[in-house]
């Protein structure tokens, strides 16, 4: 009895690690693109964090502002990807 459920269980224990491995590296992956973002926001912003488009007010999504604007014009898109610098450094 106790041979049937030994491999059972060492199967189990494996493929928990095995998930567990995966779940690490898509983590480390996802940590990775995130703070290649956050250094490169100067490049990769579209529009200055601070800009203000007066015409561009609670503007919904469109190409030129991807995640739309705020109260003030501002690009979203771009506050985010300067914000998570901030963001990074603080964790």
């Amino acid at each position: 009895m106790t041979a049937t459920t030994a491999p059972t269980s060492r199967r189990a224990v494996k493929r928990s690690w095995s998930a567990s491995r995966t779940f690490t590296i898509a983590g480390a992956v996802v940590l990775g693109v995130l703070v290649v973002v956050a250094l490169a926001a100067p490049l990769l912003a579209p529009h200055g964090p601070e800009a203000i488009d007066a015409d561009r007010v609670l503007g919904a999504p469109s190409l030129v502002h991807p995640f739309g604007s705020d109260v003030l014009g501002r690009d979203v898109l771009s506050r985010v990807m300067f914000g998570l610098r901030t963001s990074l450094l603080v964790a």
